[in-house]
């Protein structure tokens, strides 16, 4: 399907149904998706296949999960 496909008073009546917005933000809140539910194993797996895979990021990944395995386990 094509816009063009529609009747022209759809189209017209389309287009003026459109409306701009602008919202301010005021802030960005995420979280880390690390496997974190996973058992050690697992996430020690993935840990490897990532390094072994070596696409780009990778390797970043692979040490964020390692650091937050390290903080869940403490010091």
């Amino acid at each position: 399907w094509r816009v063009g496909d529609a009747p022209p008073d759809h189209i017209e009546s389309s287009l003026r149904a459109i409306v701009g917005l602008e919202i301010a933000i005021t802030g960005i809140s995420g979280k880390f998706k690390l496997s974190q539910n996973h058992p050690a194993a697992n996430r020690a797996g993935v840990v490897e296949g990532l390094r072994r895979r070596a696409a780009p990021g990778d390797a970043e990944l692979a040490d964020l999960m390692v650091r937050a395995e390290e903080s869940r386990d403490g010091p």
